[in-house]
């Protein structure tokens, strides 16, 4: 099964000087949250989506990152016959998972799939005031120790940017269209890839109480709006002429 390149690996594109050997990624993907919020339009059409596969109350199920979506699936004859369907329904809830298929009513209908072995982090973006998804920020993201070359990706509909990492071994973050929270000594933080995925890091939020645990693959950044208002000082004294 061959798939185009998906979309966020302009991240790459943009520092394919720094990362000599990068896997191929699959794509481009449909979301979870579009293909709900549209179904109308898409109808029974193919569809390719990224996403993890759970069995809750004995019925196989789709979802997205934080289960922000999620769609009770049915595997077609098409897949059920093949070897690949006994390794697929074996994985584990945190594994990514690319599937080609099409909706049915509220069902999505899996007709072909993949396990997705390209290293991904998702960058979850929040306002620290509301504790709402962040959706029009465009972070400065590099795979590297220092931000030369980053590139600006946008945010989903749910904050999300979900950026491929490759071999990277860190990754850098600067907020763009608003402030960040992060105290001034972690604004050039190098976070560990292998720690996002293992366990998830939340950064430091200087602007409210919120301290969500990040999830395995989740690395959470707080912004706040730039209301930051100069204040000039008083203007100069007067001259004083000596005699």
């Amino acid at each position: 099964m061959s798939f185009a390149r998906t979309s966020a690996v302009s991240l790459l594109w943009g520092i394919t000087c720094l990362i000599p050997s990068v896997a191929q990624q699959t794509g481009p993907f449909t979301s979870l949250a579009d293909l709900r919020s549209n179904a109308p339009r898409f109808g029974g059409r193919a569809v390719t989506v990224r996403c993890h596969l759970s069995l809750i109350n004995g019925v196989s199920v789709i979802f997205d990152s934080g289960h922000a979506t999620v769609f009770p699936v049915q595997w077609s004859d098409q897949i059920r016959n093949t070897p690949q369907y006994q390794e697929l329904t074996t994985a584990k809830e945190t594994d990514w998972l690319v599937f080609t298929g099409h909706l049915d009513g509220a069902n999505f209908v899996i007709r072909d799939g993949q396990f997705d072995n390209t290293s991904h982090v998702i960058v979850k973006i929040v306002n620290a005031k509301t504790n709402k998804p962040i959706t029009d920020e465009r972070l400065n993201v590099a795979l590297r120790e220092d931000q030369i070359g980053s590139v600006a990706l946008a945010t989903d509909n749910d904050g999300v940017i979900d950026v491929i990492t490759g071999s990277a071994t860190i990754i850098r973050i600067l907020s763009n269209m608003y402030a960040d929270c992060r105290s001034r000594g972690e604004l050039y933080t190098n976070y560990s890839i292998a720690q996002i995925r293992q366990d998830g890091i939340t950064t430091g939020n200087l602007c409210s109480e919120a301290r969500p645990k990040a999830k395995p693959g989740e690395l959470i950044l707080f912004e706040t709006t730039k209301t930051f208002i100069p204040k000039y000082p008083d203007g100069p004294l007067p001259e004083r002429h000596l005699p």
